[in-house]
C-alpha cells in the first residue's frame, strides 16, 4: 500500500544567495485501489499513523477525525454511484441519448411541417372562397342593376 520515496533537494540555487537543501528522508506515498473496504483500512492506517506521528492522541484527533467524517460522507456520497464503468459505455450511452434527442426533434419537425401544410391549405381555401363570394356579390350587383333599369324604361312606357 505504501512506498518510500526520498525527497529531491533543490537543484539550482540563486545565484549569490546560499541556501540550505533539505535534507532527504523517505516520504511515504498511500497508493489508493477502487475498492472501497480496502480504501477503509488503508485510512484508518494513516489515521493510526498521523497519531503515532504526533505523539497525543488528542490533538491527532482533532486533527484526523474531521478528515475521517470527510472520506466518510464522501464514500457514502459516491458508493452507489456507476463510475466503474468503461468508456465506451459512457460513449455508447451519451450517443444514443443523442440520437434519440435529435429524432424527438425530427418528429416534431416533422409534425410542425405537415401542420404548416394543413394550415396553408386553410388559406388558400378560405381565399379561393371569399374569391367566389366576391364574384357572386358582383354578378348580383350587375343583375340588380340590369333589373332596376327594366323596371325605371317599363314604367316610362
Amino acid at each position: 500500500m505504501t512506498e518510500d520515496v526520498p525527497l529531491g533537494r533543490d537543484k539550482v540555487p540563486l545565484v549569490g544567495i546560499r541556501m540550505k537543501a533539505p535534507f532527504e528522508r523517505p516520504a511515504e506515498v498511500l497508493a489508493m485501489s477502487s475498492d472501497t473496504k480496502e480504501d477503509l483500512v488503508a485510512l484508518e492506517k494513516v489515521a493510526m499513523r498521523a497519531i503515532e506521528d504526533v505523539g497525543g492522541e488528542a490533538f491527532a484527533l482533532q486533527k484526523v477525525l474531521p478528515l475521517l467524517q470527510y472520506l466518510d460522507l464522501k464514500c457514502a456520497k459516491y458508493a452507489g454511484s456507476a463510475t466503474n464503468r468503461s468508456y465506451m459505455e459512457l460513449v455508447r450511452n451519451r450517443t444514443r441519448a443523442k440520437v434519440a434527442a435529435s429524432s424527438a426533434a425530427a418528429a416534431k419537425e416533422q409534425q410542425n411541417q405537415a401542420t404548416e401544410a394543413k394550415y396553408e391549405r386553410l388559406n388558400e381555401l378560405t381565399a379561393t372562397s371569399e374569391k367566389k363570394e366576391h364574384e357572386h356579390a358582383a354578378e348580383l350587383t350587375a343583375k340588380i342593376r340590369i333589373w332596376q333599369s327594366v323596371k325605371l324604361l317599363g314604367s316610362r312606357t
